[in-house]
């Protein structure tokens, strides 16, 4: 957290370099999940050309220390054979604190093997594994069109918990769509009070997905959901975080995230973006784009010699930046929802209110 200070005093809106990014290392998957947009048709984000990891190690070193968190997604990011290589090259070049994977769990050996070995050869970082888990059983094998898709799931969450590392953190992602939005509590039982799980997450629906109408979410359904969630939070049933330094107001931001969530739904803007600032997207083919959601793209690494911060100085990206802020660009995406809350004052008040509440343990 201390990394972090300096950018929240400080009143400049533009780091030389990302502070989190969002590194999708393929678009391959071996799902085929309705709510996913990485296969829309002639999108070239999407295109086959993924950096190489030579191409990433390059990219790593122009970075410097700058960089804290490091998304590392996909597509389904164990169908390559180095994340730990990847990760590796962020951990030696930059100043990351912070990588989190995204995985649906199919690929067991490798994704505990990868843990295993990264949380013991850098014992001062953490990590977080992402489990993505959309419902139970067979219902969640047939939404993700993955043959005991859900057992596998389980069982590389529990053998990498069964690591018992202390700097690893686990998660269940579940992202709530119109096809399991009839089913949450049901998940949340079964994973929290029946298997004893202590960490869950969601996200809605987003983008341009596979299946448009999963997108047709009843915002009461959702709300539901999430305040079971943070009500877990705020008691103790749930300890998301716990071995991140400021864990509760890490959770405090989740909750009030999932808070303004709704509301943009509802209501619309409600905080200025700091994508393209703080915050960006690498795609595997080299383009990096402010944002997942939107369609402008600041450049591509290989049109400059693979520095990051000399295409985030550009004039395209300069331009990208200011449109964003001119026209109150808004979604609902967490991971720039985080950057929103933590970097914008406004928010302060409110966070220490729901931190305070987790401290007291005050549902």
């Amino acid at each position: 957290m201390k990394k972090l200070l300096p950018y929240v005093v400080s009143s400049a809106k533009t780091a030389p370099a990302p502070l989190y990014l969002i590194h999708f290392v393929t678009s391959r998957c071996n799902a085929r999940c309705p709510h996913c947009f990485i296969f829309a048709e002639n999108d070239p984000r999407f295109d086959k050309r993924e950096l190489s990891l030579d191409e990433i190690t390059t990219m790593t070193k122009s970075i410097g220390k700058q960089i804290y968190n490091v998304n590392i997604t996909g597509g389904e990011i164990f169908i390559r054979q180095d994340v730990p290589q990847i990760c590796e090259a962020y951990l030696k070049n930059t100043g990351v604190q912070v990588i989190q994977l995204f995985t649906n769990g199919f690929f067991e050996d490798r994704v505990v093997d990868c843990m295993d070995y990264l949380s013991r050869t850098y014992p001062d970082r953490n990590f977080v594994m992402v489990t993505s888990i959309d419902d139970l059983h067979e219902a969640h094998n047939d939404y993700r069109k993955l043959k005991d898709g859900f057992n596998k799931a389980l069982r590389t969450y529990e053998r990498v918990r069964d690591l018992g590392r202390a700097n690893v953190d686990l998660d269940i992602g579940l992202t709530v769509s119109h096809a399991n939005e009839d089913r949450l509590d049901q998940v949340y039982d079964f994973l929290i009070k029946e298997r004893g799980y202590r960490t869950i997450s969601c996200t809605l629906v987003r983008g341009d997905p596979l299946d448009p109408t999963t997108k047709e979410v009843d915002l009461t359904n959702y709300r539901r959901f999430t305040d079971k969630i943070d009500n877990g939070i705020r008691t103790g049933e749930l300890d998301c975080f716990k071995g991140f330094p400021g864990a509760d107001l890490l959770n405090a931001k989740s909750i009030l995230m999932r808070q303004l969530i709704e509301k943009t739904v509802s209501d619309g803007f409600q905080s200025y973006c700091y994508a393209g600032r703080l915050i960006g997207v690498l795609y595997s083919n080299g383009d990096v784009y402010p944002c997942e959601l939107l369609n402008k793209p600041i450049g591509n690494l290989r049109d400059y010699g693979f520095s990051l911060p000399a295409l985030w100085a550009s004039d395209k990206a300069k331009e990208t930046r200011d449109w964003i802020w001119e026209t109150n660009c808004h979604c609902t995406h967490e991971c720039f929802m985080t950057v929103n809350i933590l970097f914008n004052p406004k928010f302060y008040p409110k966070l220490l209110w729901q931190y305070s509440k987790i401290k007291l343990r005050v549902a």
